[in-house]
């Protein structure tokens, strides 16, 4: 038995179904698992040959697949071109162990990712994950309140203004920033 790395040369270009008109450059890392004898110029024919393949199936499913679900695609294109190939006589068995994208792609692919679930979220989650966030800055930076603040207010696009979360000043209760009245006492804001 012989096993043989493949990986694509080249990014190929791919478009998230989950994220709109986002289009990642990806890259694949992979196996194939000969149980012939073939000489080293056939393997690396068969080689090419299969990431020609995969990348092909790539173009194919490209905007049709959600980051999330990529291990089920590896799957997939795994299959299709081991069958591909052993219908054309070649006994080779690929399998996709990963894909990869450059490290500011995967940031904004996470921070996609963050915006999503939290546009999920009621108003009382994101007032929580906001303090949330807002103590993670405190801690990491040392900063109060008030200084995370104008830094937030620094990156803020214009025109968008900040909203603060508040508080119950009866109960201690995050608010809803439309509220009149707290939702956990109902005391009159």
């Amino acid at each position: 038995m012989v096993l043989i790395k493949i990986a694509s040369e080249k990014r190929i270009p791919f478009r998230l179904s989950d994220f709109g008109s986002l289009t990642v450059r990806l890259g694949f890392h992979g196996t194939m698992i000969n149980t012939d004898e073939m000489n080293e110029e056939h393997e690396e024919a068969v080689k090419q040959n299969a990431v020609s393949k995969i990348e092909n199936a790539l173009n194919h499913y490209s905007g049709q697949v959600a980051w999330k679900d990529m291990g089920k695609l590896a799957m997939e294109v795994s299959k299709e071109v081991t069958q591909n190939l052993r219908t054309n006589g070649i006994n080779y068995t690929v399998q996709l162990n990963s894909f990869h994208v450059d490290e500011k792609t995967e940031k904004v692919i996470r921070n996609l990712e963050e915006a999503e679930r939290v546009s999920k979220m009621s108003p009382e989650e994101r007032v929580k994950l906001m303090e949330q966030k807002m103590r993670e800055a405190q801690a990491a930076t040392g900063m109060t309140s008030e200084q995370v603040m104008e830094q937030m207010k620094a990156v803020q696009p214009e025109g968008q203004e900040i909203q603060r979360p508040r508080f119950c000043g009866n109960c201690g209760k995050p608010l809803n920033p439309t509220a009149r009245f707290c939702g956990n006492c109902g005391a009159r804001l």
